[in-house]
C-alpha cells in the first residue's frame, strides 16, 4: 500500500508531528536512502521506518510542497 500527499505547512513542523507520532521510529536522512537520493537534486527531508512501514516527510526542491509518502510492505491486515 503506498499513500502520497502534500502539504502547505512547513517541512519542519510535519516532520516534527511524524517525529511525535511514531516516536519508537528509525529516522534516516533522505539524502542518504537510495530509494530517494538518486530522484531529486534538492532534496530534504526524513524517514521514519517501523516494522514493515514507513513514513518520508520531505521537499523536492526549495519551492516545493511538503511531500509525505506513506508505504506499508508486506499484507495489509
Amino acid at each position: 500500500m503506498h499513500l502520497s500527499a502534500r502539504s502547505s505547512d512547513a517541512l519542519a513542523t510535519v516532520e516534527n508531528w511524524y517525529r511525535q507520532a511514531l516516536s519508537t521510529a528509525s529516522e534516516t536522512d533522505l539524502r542518504n536512502d537510495g530509494d530517494y537520493e538518486r530522484s531529486y537534486v534538492q532534496l530534504d527531508g526524513i524517514k521514519l521506518t517501523m516494522d514493515l512501514a514507513f513514513v518520508a516527510v520531505y521537499k523536492a526542491s526549495k519551492g516545493a510542497a511538503t511531500s509525505i509518502d506513506i508505504v506499508r510492505c508486506g499484507p495489509v491486515r
